[in-house]
């Protein structure tokens, strides 16, 4: 087995200035609310997440290190060079903002209702391949964490929108996952993709890898069983991961939990 680490970039105070500027942070009832969940998130540094990792990396632990890194539209240069200070396996891109509101705070999803949801998913989808093309990423994560909430419209609506976002992914040479997190945690309870989801990035054979997303230490590992059955139901046979920014292979088949 490979394990790979991340801890998301608004952990880290050398990063707070690249949020301040992209996320709504004004006298709304939204940038208010924003502001404070970032003061309060906002509490470690990089360096010392870098270094306890490596540590247990050359007690030869299969552990490759990463950081999970969002994406703005206009923050491209600005991410690379902050990114280009720190030695990472990979840097995992997501989109968890659109118009600078965090759409997966459970404090502001009433804000999904003043949105035409089929036109809303085809914006973040617009986000996610920006953030393909941006060169930045080696997996993008969670590609319709919009559902979050189950705020969705009808799957038939979105599926040309998948096979844009696919063929965009594998253009790019970009991976992508199967993440539990929304499985287990939040009210949809449904994996990220979507299964037809993830039967279209298959057929474009968009490189996935697994992840269950966990935000405390019970929860890693959870029912990556599951998404590993999902994948190889699709026809995937093998996922990837990352050491020093090369990808490998490593084979389902022969994976045993």
């Amino acid at each position: 087995s490979r394990f790979g680490i991340v801890d998301h970039l608004y952990r880290f105070e050398e990063f707070r200035p690249y949020y301040e500027k992209h996320m709504l942070m004004d006298d709304s009832d939204l940038g208010r609310m924003q502001r404070a969940w970032l003061n309060r998130v906002s509490i470690g540094s990089i360096t010392e997440f870098l270094s306890a990792v490596r540590s247990v990396q050359s007690q030869g632990f299969p552990l490759s290190v990463g950081v999970e890194a969002d994406y703005f539209p206009g923050g491209e240069e600005e991410l690379a060079e902050l990114l280009g200070q720190y030695e990472l396996d990979y840097v995992i891109g997501s989109v968890h903002f659109y118009e600078g509101w965090g759409f997966d705070n459970p404090e502001v999803k009433h804000l999904f209702e003043e949105h035409d949801l089929v036109q809303l998913y085809k914006a973040e989808f617009e986000y996610v391949k920006r953030a393909a093309q941006s060169g930045l990423f080696d997996i993008l994560a969670h590609l319709d964490n919009l559902k979050v909430f189950n705020y969705r419209p009808d799957e038939a609506q979105l599926i040309a929108s998948y096979h844009e976002v696919a063929e965009v992914l594998k253009r790019n040479d970009v991976a992508t996952e199967i993440n539990t997190g929304l499985a287990y945690r939040y009210p949809v309870r449904e994996m990220c993709p979507s299964p037809s989801f993830l039967r279209v990035l298959h057929e474009h054979q968009v490189p996935i890898t697994l992840s269950s997303d966990s935000h405390y230490p019970d929860d890693i590992g959870t029912m990556l069983d599951e998404a590993r059955e999902l994948a190889m139901s699709v026809g995937y046979e093998e996922i990837v991961y990352f050491i020093n920014k090369q990808r490998y292979t490593m084979s389902l088949l022969d994976e045993q939990g």
